[in-house]
């Protein structure tokens, strides 16, 4: 009895100890359970926390962007208002510049029409060929590279390649030929003249000019004097006159090729000529040779044509406005 007693309440003390233990695990489990419930609930807590935070951060970003949105739509018409007022600037400063160009171009036409108005004083008025070439070149330059006056400027250089080929070393030449030989003059000997005056009955002509020579050879008749061996000689006021003559003549063929003056200039050479063989003696080797000089001179023409820029400068005139340059410095 004992032993069955004994076997039977053994189970039941082994099935109470396992309920126990079944109870603490669940117990167990049922706390651990809850903690987590717990622990997510916090967790759950948190991020709702930070979902709320978040929300409002995205709230503020979003202000913040509508804000920018705004702020670069204003930027945008702002831009495209300088934009426009940057185009407009842009055309005004075209404007301004084809002004300025126009306006230089202009000014540098009326300083040409200056510098050929100069130039066509200097050729008809100063018989200056040389100042006149370095005048147009100054026009040309003034002209540039225009393509409104192309053709003036090709005008004018065809009047600089004309006035480049006067033979301005044979004029000077001739200069310095003409004034040795006035030097010379006192240097060679003098004609004896025969006595008596030959002009006492000839009639004084009407031309200033021959009548000086007239003129002259009867004040160089008179200053003869005759020697008993019948031998003429002249006074030493005769020499000094017929001398003064000679050289004066040869002067003023001199200046008249600075002046281009071609009546002058033969008058005076073909006085010369003339008075040489009275005063001097033509037998000599010196006067014969001064004779010669003298004929191949009177050869020369010292006035050659000198070109026209009428036509030039009235087709500058024509392209300046009236206001600018003015009607009353424009020819008719």
């Amino acid at each position: 009895m004992a032993k069955s007693d004994y076997s039977s309440s053994s189970p039941r003390a082994t099935n109470r100890t396992a309920l126990v233990v079944v109870s603490v695990l669940a117990l167990l489990g049922l706390a651990y359970a809850l903690l987590r419930v717990d622990i997510l609930r916090a967790r759950i807590a948190t991020l709702q926390t930070d979902t709320h935070v978040l929300q409002d951060n995205n709230a503020q970003l979003r202000t913040q962007l509508d804000e920018l949105l705004k702020t670069q739509q204003i930027t945008r018409t702002q831009l495209s208002q300088l934009q426009t007022e940057l185009g407009v600037v842009h055309e005004q400063l075209g404007g301004l510049r084809e002004g300025v160009t126009t306006a230089k171009q202009q000014w540098a036409k009326i300083e040409a029409v200056h510098l050929l108005r100069l130039a066509q004083d200097q050729l008809q008025l100063g018989h200056d060929p040389a100042s006149a070439i370095q005048t147009l070149t100054a026009a040309l330059t003034a002209l540039g590279n225009d393509k409104e006056t192309s053709a003036i400027q090709q005008q004018v250089s065809q009047h600089l390649q004309q006035l480049n080929a006067l033979p301005f070393a044979l004029y000077a030449r001739t200069q310095q030929q003409l004034a040795q030989a006035a030097q010379q003059i006192p240097q060679l000997p003098l004609r004896q003249q025969s006595s008596g005056n030959q002009d006492d009955g000839e009639p004084l002509p009407e031309s200033g000019i021959d009548l000086a020579w007239v003129k002259f050879r009867r004040a160089l008749s008179s200053l003869i004097n005759v020697h008993t061996d019948s031998t003429p000689a002249l006074s030493g006021g005769a020499q000094l006159l017929g001398q003064t003559q000679l050289q004066t003549l040869l002067t003023q063929a001199a200046l008249a090729i600075r002046a281009q003056d071609q009546p002058t200039y033969l008058a005076m050479l073909n006085q010369a000529q003339t008075t040489l063989p009275v005063v001097l003696d033509t037998q000599h080797a010196a006067v014969k040779n001064l004779q010669r000089l003298l004929q191949q001179l009177a050869q020369l023409n010292i006035a050659p044509a000198l070109p026209d820029l009428d036509n030039s400068i009235r087709a500058l005139e024509r392209g300046l406005p009236a206001a600018t340059y003015g009607q009353s410095q424009q020819k008719p």
